[in-house]
């Protein structure tokens, strides 16, 4: 009888879902929201690079918030798996150039050695991806014979968000306008979490990986 009353109950707390796949330029996200508030996502979570349906990443949400463990992947394989209910990082098979970081001391920058460098909550194949596919070298630097050009970003990263600044390997004004915008469509509502020193979560400045670009000849043209 007991079994009977639970079964009947059941559907009374049970909360109907709708799934949505949404896209946008090179990804696509597929989750699902209460079937009578499509504002609030609760269930399963997943996103692909649009160009070979590329699994990026997974998770859970409950009432709009990231719950247990994410796992994000790169060309196939686990790179990190991150806890949202613990915050606690799990698994980091991400390669980290360096643990070294500027953090505030005093009234100066200082380098450290961190306990735990900063990290993004994304697919480094997502990241990269959109930087690389993004990143473009104008062509006066092309016509006045510059065949390669790189940027790196320097994000100052804290408990409460990441802020970007863009380091070019040139002096140019368009080339910085359109990495700057390559960097704000891939790191666009990127979470981070913070670099841990002295068992501290700490604000810190941290340079990503170089993005290199390397352009063609351009000859110049004789109208007779």
């Amino acid at each position: 009888m007991l079994l009977t009353i639970l079964l009947l109950a059941a559907p009374g707390f049970a909360q109907s879902l709708k799934t949505v796949k949404e896209k946008s330029r090179y990804l696509t996200e597929e989750y699902s929201v209460l079937a009578d508030n499509k504002a609030v996502r609760s269930g399963p979570y997943k996103k692909y690079f649009r160009e070979g349906n590329v699994l990026l990443e997974e998770g859970q949400y409950e009432n709009n918030q990231r719950v247990g463990q994410w796992k994000f992947f790169a060309n196939g394989k686990e790179e990190l798996v991150y806890d949202y209910t613990t915050q606690k990082v799990m698994v980091n098979a991400r390669k980290n150039l360096s643990s070294a970081g500027l953090i505030q001391q005093a009234d100066s920058l200082t380098a450290v050695e961190l306990e735990q460098p900063p990290l993004y909550l994304a697919s480094s194949q997502q990241v990269e991806g959109i930087l690389v596919r993004e990143s473009r070298l104008p062509f006066n630097l092309m016509k006045a014979g510059t065949m390669e050009v790189s940027f790196r970003i320097a994000a100052t990263v804290s408990p409460s968000g990441a802020h970007y600044r863009i380091i070019p390997s040139v002096q140019d004004k368009e080339f910085t306008t359109l990495s700057r915008g390559a960097v704000q469509l891939a790191l666009n509502e990127v979470e981070w979490v913070p670099a841990v020193y002295q068992g501290q979560s700490v604000t810190c400045i941290y340079t990503l990986e170089p993005i290199t670009l390397h352009g063609v000849a351009v000859r110049q043209m004789i109208v007779r």
